[in-house]
């Protein structure tokens, strides 16, 4: 199965960006990702901004960021499963915190998006 990450982003104090939490998804191309403007919970919708793709290092990287733009830290990890690869992705993340099925909604003409972190549905076991 794919792996995923959540990573707690904390900038550096010149960066001007605010704490964050990576959300990243292994797929063949590297790894997909979102900046999510809170700590994910079950139950909760969180803003979000897509990111460019990233490198699978990340799946097991702890640590300062080059260029200046902070440090990561694992927040959750383990493995997940697609469930719906339309124009709104839905997956079954199975970690050490977290077992949940999340849903990113991200209209074709936004540049945020909406991550909704719920429980796992009768089509994800």
């Amino acid at each position: 199965m794919p792996r995923f990450v959540i990573l707690e982003h904390s900038p550096t104090e010149t960066s001007g960006k605010p704490l964050h939490w990576d959300l990243m998804l292994e797929t063949d191309a590297g790894l997909l990702t979102w900046a999510l403007a809170t700590v994910p919970t079950e139950n909760q919708t969180i803003p979000a901004e897509p990111l460019p793709i990233h490198r699978a290092r990340y799946l097991d990287y702890e640590g300062p960021i080059s260029g200046n733009r902070g440090r990561v830290r694992q927040w959750d990890n383990g493995s997940f499963r697609w469930l719906q690869q339309t124009d709104r992705m839905r997956v079954h993340l199975q970690g050490t915190r977290m077992d949940v099925t999340v849903t990113i909604d991200h209209p074709a003409d936004a540049q945020r998006c909406q991550v909704h972190f719920g429980k796992p549905t009768s089509d994800s076991d």
